[in-house]
């Protein structure tokens, strides 16, 4: 078995001798748990920035410009997207679409608004455009999305 020293240098001679000299087992817990508590904040992991860029795609609503993202953390366009990726599991294009076809239905719900007024508010450049992205996320139009009666949507009007 290794001892303390062996494992964690001076570290842990240092823990060895306080450990020895304290009066009880009470004691000796509080100072192995100070030990590893302040061997783990040593190791804490910052937040990547991918965190703060998938708040601002959700605060914009989906509305927002890839390249823009990937130069206010001074990375190339292709390397923004691997780590984007690599940390969510979607591309920043696909996470900005969904976004903003989620900000769609949600405009819809709390206004009332015209479909074709929907799309041009969430940042769809044409009503085309809403209707592929809203095929291809729900599997209806929009108009059949609200009408109530696509099959195994539950959407009502209020």
């Amino acid at each position: 078995m290794p001892d303390l020293k062996t494992l964690l240098g001076r570290d842990g001679e240092d823990l060895e001798e306080k450990m020895m000299e304290a009066p009880g087992n009470l004691q000796r817990i509080n100072i192995i748990s100070a030990f590893l508590e302040n061997k783990l904040s040593k190791n804490t992991i910052q937040q990547p920035h991918v965190f703060s860029c998938i708040n601002q795609i959700i605060q914009s609503k989906g509305v927002t410009d890839i390249k823009t993202l990937a130069g206010k953390h001074f990375l190339s366009v292709r390397q923004f997207e691997r780590k984007f990726k690599q940390f969510s599991g979607f591309s920043p294009k696909l996470f900005s679409r969904i976004i903003r076809f989620q900000s769609a239905i949600k405009k819809y719900d709390d206004k009332k608004m015209p479909l074709t007024e929907i799309a041009y508010e969430c940042g769809y450049y044409d009503q085309s455009h809403f209707i592929h992205d809203f095929k291809e996320f729900s599997g209806y139009s929009p108009m059949q999305y609200f009408s109530g009666k696509a099959e195994g949507v539950e959407y009502k009007e209020l």
